[in-house]
């Protein structure tokens, strides 16, 4: 929404039940306890992938960069109940030394930052995941926040922009609003 708009109060002022996204403050508080909760699109999206590709989280090291305080501890409270250690790899905060230092000690990097190509090779540790959920468009092209041709050959596996998470991210979304129906439908 537009800076003038405040955020969480119109994703408040939806019903928990209703919350398609997983952004409400009771989904998130959910979330974090462990509860019965709705899995946010980018979540189940990351989940999905891992999933598909066989990786165990169990003491995965994970480093999440994004901007999005609401992504990062709702994602983050989620790959920990799988077993995973979220890294502190504040992208915000670190200078560029110290959040290469943290993101080469990830298994798994998500992404979520929009700058173009700022992830490369001097980022990652070989064998590394990585899953690129930034979107930067300029004129009629779509990239990602990696540097998709520097980490050929280092990363064990990464996602393209476009391409990649965003059609998963749709069916994940999908399924919640299928989800929600069920819920509010006694269906």
């Amino acid at each position: 929404l537009p800076e003038k708009f405040n955020t969480d109060k119109i994703v408040n002022a939806i019903k928990p039940t209703k919350d398609v996204d997983g952004f409400h403050k009771i989904n998130l508080k959910n979330i974090r306890d462990g509860k019965n909760y709705i899995m946010p699109p980018l979540a189940g999206v990351i989940l999905e992938i891992l999933d598909d590709i066989k990786i165990n989280l169990k003491d995965k090291k994970i480093a999440i960069l994004a901007h999005s305080d609401i992504f990062m501890q709702g994602v983050g409270n989620i790959l920990q109940q799988q077993g995973a250690k979220i890294l502190p790899c504040n992208y915000d905060k670190n200078n560029k030394n110290q959040l290469q230092n943290c993101t080469k000690q990830a298994d798994i990097i998500i992404t979520a930052i929009g700058k173009k190509h700022y992830l490369n090779a001097d980022y990652i540790k070989k064998g590394a995941i990585i899953i690129d959920i930034g979107i930067i468009k300029e004129d009629k092209n779509t990239f990602g926040d990696v540097n998709f041709e520097d980490v050929q050959g280092i990363a064990g596996y990464v996602t393209p922009v476009p391409g990649g998470v965003g059609p998963i991210t749709i069916a994940c979304a999908f399924r919640n609003v299928l989800h929600t129906y069920r819920i509010t439908h006694n269906a």
